[in-house]
């Protein structure tokens, strides 16, 4: 007798699936209140450079919510466009992040890369009385990661390693991401990409302006970072600096 094997309908980890429902479950929560309320939560969770300087014409909030919001603002998303794109994205970028990490230590590289793209927003930004949210910035650290084992898989084999066994998948190293051509030129791309189209779609006026800031905050952290976090193999990656 054939045993069929089902394949699951979602297949990421827990970490990436779980946080995907909790982005999706504040945005539909926040359609049940009234906009007054959502004005308020938007105030009180939302990253905004003007609280940490006094330059904000919004009412005062406790202590605390400042620096609570270089978290709390990945939780929060302009409309329902803006969470779909970032769901979409963190399902595709998560995953092999995830399988790397224990769950809270991919929740925590998460956070940290969030942080990292708000401090960003902040320094490019002093004093702007403006709010940032979505977890752009925390999945672009995501993305920072996912390049350090994406140029690590140059050859066939190693890219099916990655695909089937990604704690045997190895990763390159900082130095080697910078000095190496093809991982040095695709940061560059990365970065230029992101900055042109937030000039692009800002200058035509298309929707809600792209912080490319913390876009490319939260990338340099988890490039950067992902060490930390990653319980993978852990030789660098062997390859000619061409």
């Amino acid at each position: 007798m054939q045993v069929s094997q089902r394949q699951p309908i979602i297949n990421a980890p827990l970490a990436v699936v779980g946080l995907a429902v909790v982005l999706i479950a504040v945005h539909v929560g926040r359609s049940f209140v009234s906009p007054a309320v959502d004005d308020a939560l938007i105030q009180l969770f939302a990253f905004n450079p003007g609280r940490f300087t006094g330059e904000t014409a919004l009412p005062p909030v406790p202590g605390w919510a400042p620096p609570v919001t270089f978290l709390s603002h990945a939780l929060l998303h302009g409309d329902t466009m803006h969470l779909v794109v970032n769901t979409a994205w963190l399902m595709a970028v998560g995953s092999p992040v995830a399988w790397r990490t224990s769950l809270v230590g991919f929740l925590a590289f998460f956070a940290l890369c969030a942080a990292g793209g708000a401090l960003l927003f902040m320094a490019v930004h002093p004093g702007l009385d403006a709010a940032l949210v979505g977890a752009s910035g925390g999945i672009s650290g995501l993305m920072g990661a996912v390049f350090r084992l994406m140029f690590a898989a140059e050859d066939p084999d190693a890219r099916q390693i990655l695909r089937e066994r990604p704690m045997d998948a190895p990763r390159l190293s900082v130095r080697s991401m910078l000095v190496q051509r093809a991982p040095r030129v695709a940061i560059i791309t990365w970065v230029a990409l992101n900055i042109g189209v937030a000039v692009v779609l800002g200058s035509v006026g298309e929707g809600m302006p792209i912080a490319w800031e913390a876009h490319l905050g939260g990338f340099f952290v988890g490039l950067v970072v992902f060490d930390l976090f990653d319980r993978g193999w852990h030789g660098e990656a062997q390859r000619d600096a061409r």
